[in-house]
Order: C-alpha cells, then sequence, then structure tokens
C-alpha cells in the first residue's frame, strides 16, 4: 500500500537541508485564503490555521513526505523542521490559470547546489481527472482513523466496505465507526 508521495522529494530525493527556496505559480483567487498574510502562512498559529497554508503544506511534504490530518495538529505545527522550509516557501501570481476552472499545481525548488527542480500537476490529486488508487484511498483513511480509533477498528471498518454489496444492511458497517 502506497500513498502518493511528493514527487520532487522522492524523484530526487531533496533533503529539507537541501532546499534553497520554493516557489508556486497560482491564480489570484486562493491567493487571500491560502498565501496571504505570508508571514503567518510561514508559521500557522495552530492546526485549523495550518489548513489554509500552502507554505506549511508543502513544507510537510517535504519534511515529512505526506500532509495527513496528524500534520494538521496544534502539536504538529510546531514542528521547528516543517517551520525552517515553510519560510522558504513563496508564490507568483500566474494570469494565465482560469480558476476556479483551473486548480493547477506547479512547483519550483531552488537547491543550494544550485539546480532548479520543476513539478507541474494540471489536475487535483484525488480529483475526477487524477483520482487515487484503491491503495491510497484505504491508507488516507488509515492515517486519518488513527487519531481516533486503533488500527483494528480501521481493518474491521475496511474490510466492511470492500463487502458492502454482499451485506444484508449497514448495521455491521456502523458499529464498526462508532468509538
Amino acid at each position: 500500500m502506497r500513498l502518493h508521495r511528493p514527487a520532487l522529494r522522492d524523484k530526487h530525493q531533496i533533503r529539507p537541508a537541501d532546499i534553497a527556496s520554493v516557489s508556486c505559480r497560482t491564480a489570484e483567487g486562493p491567493v487571500p485564503r491560502l498565501w496571504e498574510p505570508l508571514a503567518a502562512k510561514h508559521r500557522p498559529a495552530n492546526g485549523y490555521a495550518a489548513k489554509f497554508s500552502l507554505p506549511y503544506l508543502l513544507a510537510a511534504m517535504f519534511v515529512k513526505g505526506r500532509a495527513s490530518l496528524a500534520e494538521f495538529t496544534d502539536e504538529a505545527v510546531r514542528d521547528e523542521a516543517v517551520l525552517e522550509v515553510a519560510g522558504k516557501v513563496g508564490y507568483e501570481l500566474d494570469p494565465t490559470i482560469d480558476y476556479p476552472r483551473q486548480f493547477i499545481g506547479q512547483v519550483t525548488v531552488r537547491l543550494r547546489d544550485g539546480r532548479r527542480l520543476e513539478e507541474s500537476q494540471d489536475h487535483p490529486r484525488g480529483g475526477p481527472d487524477s483520482p487515487m488508487s484503491g491503495d491510497e484511498v484505504e491508507a488516507k483513511f488509515r492515517g486519518n482513523a488513527s487519531l481516533a480509533v486503533p488500527d483494528a477498528q480501521a481493518s474491521r471498518v475496511i474490510s466492511l466496505v470492500a463487502d458492502i454489496t454482499s451485506q444484508p444492511d449497514v448495521h455491521a458497517l456502523m458499529r464498526s465507526l462508532a468509538a
């Protein structure tokens, strides 16, 4: 089972200490929610604020290799390794992006050794144009469920969902969802 991993990080084996700067192309529409005020987005005040910070999200991906619910807790957003990378993330407005019809991603990473690496994504991961695999959905569910229920309970839910068409009703699934 494998979650969708950060392409640049994995492809080039980027370590957080290698990063000099990160720049993202964006449309003007998401800027007030996800980018500004930039200083606050570099150091979100709490887990909720981090959910609306693309610098923090990208930094979590580069440092932790994921951005699950566990990276958006009040405790997690105090991780100095993530905050250090988040402080290196900025954006450039691109008027050619037809937001909200287009929600593309383009990231440019400048490394301390002078290399410039780029990655683009034309569609949001997990959307209809770039769906997640069954394994990715399961891994995401397990990661999120781990904050609330034991792994055995999450496994029971997964098993019941996988076999939902042969169940006489949804009562067993509903019971398995109770904490």
